[in-house]
Protein backbone atom coordinates (compact mmCIF):
# COMPACT_ATOMS: atom_id res chain seq x y z
CA UNK A 1 0.00 0.00 0.00
CA UNK A 2 1.08 3.76 -1.25
CA UNK A 3 -0.88 6.38 1.37
CA UNK A 4 -0.08 9.17 3.46
CA UNK A 5 -2.08 8.36 6.14
CA UNK A 6 -3.04 4.40 6.32
CA UNK A 7 -4.73 3.55 10.17
CA UNK A 8 -7.08 1.86 12.10
CA UNK A 9 -7.34 -1.11 9.57
CA UNK A 10 -9.72 -4.31 10.66
CA UNK A 11 -9.34 -7.65 9.09
CA UNK A 12 -11.20 -10.60 8.69
CA UNK A 13 -11.01 -14.23 6.31
CA UNK A 14 -13.38 -16.21 4.76
CA UNK A 15 -14.03 -20.12 4.43
CA UNK A 16 -12.07 -20.02 1.14
CA UNK A 17 -9.00 -18.69 2.77
CA UNK A 18 -9.57 -14.75 1.32
CA UNK A 19 -8.47 -11.95 4.07
CA UNK A 20 -10.67 -8.71 4.01
CA UNK A 21 -9.75 -5.50 4.96
CA UNK A 22 -11.45 -2.34 5.67
CA UNK A 23 -9.34 1.12 7.15
CA UNK A 24 -8.94 4.48 6.66
CA UNK A 25 -6.72 6.37 4.07
CA UNK A 26 -6.18 10.45 3.69
CA UNK A 27 -5.29 12.12 0.23
CA UNK A 28 -4.63 8.60 -1.58
CA UNK A 29 -4.03 4.78 -1.41
CA UNK A 30 -2.71 2.71 -4.19
CA UNK A 31 -2.91 -0.90 -4.57
CA UNK A 32 -1.60 -3.35 -6.69
CA UNK A 33 -4.84 -5.28 -7.43
CA UNK A 34 -5.03 -7.43 -10.75
CA UNK A 35 -4.86 -6.99 -13.54
CA UNK A 36 -4.84 -3.04 -13.29
CA UNK A 37 -3.36 -1.06 -10.08
CA UNK A 38 -5.92 0.63 -8.46
CA UNK A 39 -5.32 4.11 -6.90
CA UNK A 40 -8.08 5.63 -4.66
CA UNK A 41 -8.43 9.07 -4.38
CA UNK A 42 -9.95 11.76 -1.60
CA UNK A 43 -7.75 14.69 -1.34
CA UNK A 44 -7.47 16.35 1.95
CA UNK A 45 -10.08 13.87 3.43
CA UNK A 46 -10.02 10.53 5.76
CA UNK A 47 -12.28 8.04 4.09
CA UNK A 48 -13.07 4.63 4.43
CA UNK A 49 -11.50 1.60 2.15
CA UNK A 50 -12.73 -1.76 2.18
CA UNK A 51 -10.24 -4.17 0.13
CA UNK A 52 -9.96 -8.48 -0.34
CA UNK A 53 -6.60 -10.02 -0.79
CA UNK A 54 -6.34 -13.79 -2.33
CA UNK A 55 -5.27 -17.00 -0.26
CA UNK A 56 -2.21 -16.46 -1.87
CA UNK A 57 -1.89 -12.82 -0.26
CA UNK A 58 -2.22 -10.79 -3.91
CA UNK A 59 -5.02 -8.08 -4.33
CA UNK A 60 -8.16 -9.25 -5.76
CA UNK A 61 -10.12 -5.77 -5.80
CA UNK A 62 -10.41 -2.64 -3.22
CA UNK A 63 -12.62 0.34 -3.19
CA UNK A 64 -13.56 3.83 -0.92
CA UNK A 65 -16.37 4.10 0.51
CA UNK A 66 -17.69 8.00 -0.51
CA UNK A 67 -20.12 8.36 1.55
CA UNK A 68 -18.68 7.63 4.65
CA UNK A 69 -16.07 10.19 6.11
CA UNK A 70 -14.59 9.80 9.34
CA UNK A 71 -15.41 6.52 10.13
CA UNK A 72 -13.34 4.36 12.88
CA UNK A 73 -13.42 0.40 11.60
CA UNK A 74 -12.99 -1.67 15.12
CA UNK A 75 -14.24 -4.74 13.80
CA UNK A 76 -14.70 -6.81 10.52
CA UNK A 77 -16.35 -9.98 9.71
CA UNK A 78 -17.46 -12.36 7.21
CA UNK A 79 -19.58 -14.48 6.88
CA UNK A 80 -20.33 -18.08 5.16
CA UNK A 81 -21.65 -16.73 2.05
CA UNK A 82 -19.52 -14.05 1.52
CA UNK A 83 -21.22 -10.74 3.78
CA UNK A 84 -19.51 -8.38 5.31
CA UNK A 85 -20.05 -7.28 8.51
CA UNK A 86 -18.08 -4.05 10.30
CA UNK A 87 -18.56 -2.49 13.29
CA UNK A 88 -17.12 0.63 14.54
CA UNK A 89 -18.00 4.19 15.64
CA UNK A 90 -18.57 7.83 13.89
CA UNK A 91 -15.83 10.13 14.68
CA UNK A 92 -17.86 13.48 15.17
CA UNK A 93 -20.76 15.00 15.73
CA UNK A 94 -23.44 15.24 13.06
CA UNK A 95 -23.95 18.98 12.27
CA UNK A 96 -23.51 17.58 8.53
CA UNK A 97 -24.30 13.48 9.37
CA UNK A 98 -21.73 10.77 8.85
CA UNK A 99 -23.30 7.32 7.56
CA UNK A 100 -22.69 4.17 6.54
CA UNK A 101 -25.23 2.37 3.71
CA UNK A 102 -27.04 -0.32 5.78
CA UNK A 103 -28.29 -3.72 4.92
CA UNK A 104 -31.55 -2.19 3.93
CA UNK A 105 -33.02 0.91 2.83
CA UNK A 106 -31.89 3.32 6.03
CA UNK A 107 -28.45 4.58 7.36
CA UNK A 108 -26.94 4.60 10.15
CA UNK A 109 -26.56 8.44 10.83
CA UNK A 110 -24.55 9.96 14.13
CA UNK A 111 -26.13 12.49 16.17
CA UNK A 112 -24.95 15.07 19.49
CA UNK A 113 -22.02 15.64 20.77
CA UNK A 114 -20.29 12.45 21.39
CA UNK A 115 -18.86 9.40 19.55
CA UNK A 116 -21.60 6.86 18.37
CA UNK A 117 -21.21 2.71 17.76
CA UNK A 118 -22.64 1.19 14.15
CA UNK A 119 -22.88 -2.16 13.03
CA UNK A 120 -23.23 -2.65 9.07
CA UNK A 121 -23.59 -5.36 6.34
CA UNK A 122 -20.85 -3.17 3.55
CA UNK A 123 -20.88 -5.14 0.32
CA UNK A 124 -17.49 -5.31 -1.32
CA UNK A 125 -19.12 -4.10 -4.92
CA UNK A 126 -19.71 -0.01 -4.85
CA UNK A 127 -23.59 0.68 -6.00
CA UNK A 128 -24.71 -0.18 -9.27
CA UNK A 129 -22.16 -3.48 -9.54
CA UNK A 130 -22.99 -6.74 -10.38
CA UNK A 131 -21.44 -10.16 -10.39
CA UNK A 132 -21.43 -10.85 -14.48
CA UNK A 133 -20.78 -14.02 -15.84
CA UNK A 134 -19.45 -14.02 -19.45
CA UNK A 135 -17.71 -17.38 -20.65
CA UNK A 136 -15.89 -20.19 -19.38
CA UNK A 137 -12.66 -21.62 -21.41
CA UNK A 138 -12.18 -24.18 -22.24
CA UNK A 139 -16.43 -25.24 -22.52
CA UNK A 140 -15.25 -28.90 -22.35
CA UNK A 141 -13.76 -30.22 -19.31
CA UNK A 142 -13.27 -33.52 -17.37
CA UNK A 143 -13.76 -34.32 -13.89
CA UNK A 144 -11.16 -32.71 -12.12
CA UNK A 145 -10.25 -30.44 -15.02
CA UNK A 146 -9.53 -26.68 -14.04
CA UNK A 147 -11.87 -23.94 -16.04
CA UNK A 148 -11.21 -20.18 -16.14
CA UNK A 149 -14.27 -17.72 -15.61
CA UNK A 150 -14.46 -14.52 -16.98
CA UNK A 151 -16.41 -11.96 -16.11
CA UNK A 152 -16.95 -8.80 -13.68
CA UNK A 153 -17.33 -8.79 -9.90
CA UNK A 154 -15.88 -12.13 -9.30
CA UNK A 155 -13.95 -11.51 -5.88
CA UNK A 156 -16.94 -11.89 -4.28
CA UNK A 157 -18.01 -15.24 -5.94
CA UNK A 158 -18.48 -17.21 -2.18
CA UNK A 159 -19.44 -20.53 -4.20
CA UNK A 160 -18.90 -22.20 -7.54
CA UNK A 161 -21.27 -25.56 -8.45
CA UNK A 162 -21.25 -26.94 -11.46
CA UNK A 163 -24.09 -28.78 -12.43
CA UNK A 164 -25.74 -28.61 -8.72
CA UNK A 165 -22.14 -30.07 -7.55
CA UNK A 166 -20.25 -27.55 -5.53
CA UNK A 167 -16.76 -26.88 -7.12
CA UNK A 168 -13.77 -25.84 -5.40
CA UNK A 169 -12.50 -22.06 -6.74
CA UNK A 170 -9.88 -19.92 -6.64
CA UNK A 171 -10.02 -16.34 -7.43
CA UNK A 172 -7.63 -14.80 -9.79
CA UNK A 173 -8.46 -11.49 -9.79
CA UNK A 174 -12.27 -9.39 -10.25
CA UNK A 175 -12.66 -10.46 -13.19
CA UNK A 176 -11.35 -14.01 -13.69
CA UNK A 177 -11.94 -17.08 -11.24
CA UNK A 178 -10.63 -20.50 -11.92
CA UNK A 179 -13.00 -23.49 -10.82
CA UNK A 180 -12.20 -27.54 -10.80
CA UNK A 181 -15.48 -29.78 -12.25
CA UNK A 182 -15.72 -31.46 -8.68
CA UNK A 183 -16.40 -35.11 -9.04
CA UNK A 184 -19.71 -36.35 -9.80
CA UNK A 185 -20.37 -34.30 -12.31
CA UNK A 186 -22.13 -36.29 -15.19
CA UNK A 187 -20.62 -36.28 -18.32
CA UNK A 188 -23.01 -34.09 -20.86
CA UNK A 189 -24.25 -30.68 -20.56
CA UNK A 190 -24.41 -28.92 -17.10
CA UNK A 191 -24.91 -24.98 -15.72
CA UNK A 192 -22.31 -23.28 -14.15
CA UNK A 193 -23.53 -20.81 -10.92
CA UNK A 194 -22.32 -18.98 -8.72
CA UNK A 195 -23.00 -17.23 -5.19
CA UNK A 196 -22.09 -14.03 -3.82
CA UNK A 197 -24.04 -11.72 -0.68
CA UNK A 198 -26.09 -10.56 -3.23
CA UNK A 199 -27.59 -13.54 -4.74
CA UNK A 200 -26.94 -16.34 -7.75
CA UNK A 201 -25.78 -15.96 -11.46
CA UNK A 202 -25.77 -18.15 -13.96
CA UNK A 203 -22.80 -18.92 -17.10
CA UNK A 204 -24.51 -17.51 -19.98
CA UNK A 205 -23.96 -21.04 -21.36
CA UNK A 206 -23.56 -24.37 -20.91
CA UNK A 207 -20.67 -25.95 -19.64
CA UNK A 208 -19.90 -29.57 -21.51
CA UNK A 209 -18.10 -32.32 -18.86
CA UNK A 210 -16.65 -35.21 -20.83
CA UNK A 211 -16.73 -38.55 -20.83
CA UNK A 212 -14.02 -40.25 -18.67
Amino acid sequence: MDTSYPHEVALAADLAGRLHLAGIFQDSLALATEPVATRLRAPDARRLFVAQLGATGHWLTARDVKAADYISPLAWAVGAAGQQYLGGSLGRDASQADSLPAAGPTALVAHGLFRTGYVTQLPLQGSGQQTVLRQASPRWAAVGAWVMLQGTGLASVSQVRVGGITAELQVIYDQRLRVQVPAGAKPGSVRLEVSTPQGHTQLPHQLRIRRP
